[in-house]
């Protein structure tokens, strides 16, 4: 039994004005499926970047502004998408692949373009999400704000790093 079959919540009550609730649209409820921890099996970390950047992690670079913590990304980036080696001796060569920048800051035809060009990425490796639409149960579109890597996925015809 999951906790959301377990926790079931009540409908929402409907106003009886274009059977709304007043919700903008009705989402569904999220589901928390759990796995308890002798059933995971171990396994190593796969790198694309040896003790530095793991494949399928969320890696996040901070720092104060104007520090370079875009222009680090992008660089990652370029080197991904043309397979060229990592800056340190240990890391060996970027595996060639596709990447998905989530940008909520830098504009994609005035910031990011031209600096991925700068950085000799292969724009044709390179994707940026321009919006992440759900439909709610009549079929209707809305605006996400939230994507999920298998929406992601979802939309890829190669693998995505």
């Amino acid at each position: 039994m999951t906790f959301y079959e377990h926790h079931k919540p009540e409908p929402p009550k409907r106003n009886g004005r274009n059977g709304h609730n007043g919700a903008a649209h009705a989402e569904a409820p999220a589901e928390v499926n759990l796995v308890c921890m002798s059933e995971v099996t171990p396994r190593p970390i796969d790198w694309l970047w040896l003790g530095r950047l793991a494949r399928r992690k969320l890696t996040l670079i901070t720092g104060d502004p104007d520090l370079g913590k875009s222009q680090i990304g992008l660089d990652m980036i370029a080197r991904i998408t043309t397979a060229r080696p990592w800056p340190d001796e240990a890391g060996g060569s970027a595996p060639l692949g596709d990447c998905v920048i989530l940008s909520a800051e830098d504009a994609a035809a005035d910031t990011l373009h031209p600096r991925l060009e700068a950085a000799d990425s292969d724009l044709g490796r390179v994707h940026t999400v321009k919006s992440v639409i759900r439909r709610d149960h009549d079929g209707k579109p809305h605006l996400a704000c939230k994507a999920t890597s298998n929406s992601l996925a979802k939309r890829s015809n190669r693998s995505a790093t």
